[in-house]
């Protein structure tokens, strides 16, 4: 899709690894979403603030992207998110961004020349997503017990709230060998998990596209972005209102994403879910559905579909 100029040159910007990660997260945060903090909603614990904090603070670790092990890139980021804000505002994200930058670093140095060139600086070195998606999923074959005790670290430091027990592989027990399996476990409830078992499918072939699809002329990327997240929202419950408040909350909420949803959009029924969600904003927050949608943007911000 084309975008008027003038309004989006940034669009076509080469982008660093880390910065693309960034912009992503900000980007996210900053979008008018139902439930979220946004530069207009600020929940009792946690201001827009934190999240821009949080942005900036991992750019330099994603930079590191190709260099270091998937795993290490969710751990150090998540130490740099805890050093900034400390507290957990991207744990979910950087879990999706790690073996997608991972993927991007493994695109640019096979098409770089010389072999030894700084992929932490901005790159004009095109990367289709076929291309992207490719090494994703290579990316995703290749992680190891090293990856997943660095994963499972980074997810006690984070402390994110409602991940409950299992009876296998739980984040309190020794990491499994093989993370991948115990993702499984957890993808039938939450995307996150998801993706690293379907290879991103949902992020390259529903998120990206609804992005581009939500962008208009003139094109106001942050109303598509919460266009997106209700698209989303109203396909399936989001994973961490499941965990935290129940699946009869999270399918009501998804209930109330498809009404806002109608056509023309009912901006009654989005003011409605938005004052829902924020009665109880710490059990009904939909993080799990921004988590992806950042992971869409920075796939969106660094990569090129065939149209372009």
């Amino acid at each position: 899709m084309a975008y008027s100029e003038h309004n989006t040159c940034w669009l076509s910007y080469p982008w660093s690894i880390g910065q693309a990660a960034a912009l992503a997260c900000g980007l996210e945060a900053s979008a008018p979403k139902v439930g979220n903090v946004h530069p207009q909603a600020n929940f009792a614990d946690m201001q827009f603030t934190d999240f821009l904090a949080s942005a900036l603070a991992i750019q330099p670790v994603f930079d590191r992207a190709g260099s270091v092990r998937v795993g290490q890139l969710v751990l150090t980021a998540t130490h740099a998110t805890r050093q900034a804000v400390r507290m957990n505002t991207n744990l979910g994200t950087l879990l999706l961004l790690a073996p997608l930058a991972t993927a991007v670093a493994t695109c640019r140095r096979r098409s770089s020349q010389p072999l030894c060139a700084d992929l932490s600086q901005p790159s004009d070195l095109p990367i289709t997503r076929a291309q992207l998606r490719s090494a994703v999923a290579h990316t995703l074959d290749e992680l190891d017990a090293n990856d997943s005790a660095a994963i499972y670290e980074a997810i006690l430091l984070a402390n994110p709230g409602g991940l409950g027990t299992q009876t296998t592989n739980d984040v309190s027990g020794k990491p499994p060998a093989n993370l991948r399996s115990a993702m499984a476990q957890a993808a039938s409830n939450d995307a996150v998990a998801r993706q690293y078992i379907n290879n991103f499918a949902d992020v390259f072939d529903m998120l990206v596209p609804w992005i581009e699809d939500a962008m208009n002329e003139p094109p106001n990327l942050l109303q598509a972005i919460a266009q997106v997240q209700l698209r989303w929202l109203a396909r399936e419950p989001d994973g961490l209102i499941i965990r935290k408040s129940g699946m009869t909350i999270a399918t009501q909420v998804q209930s109330m994403a498809a009404q806002a949803m109608a056509t023309p959009p009912d901006v009654a029924a989005v003011a409605s879910l938005d004052r829902f969600l924020r009665i109880d904003c710490k059990h009904r927050n939909p993080g799990t559905t921004a988590d992806l949608i950042a992971a869409a943007l920075f796939v969106w911000l660094i990569s090129r579909s065939p149209v372009h």
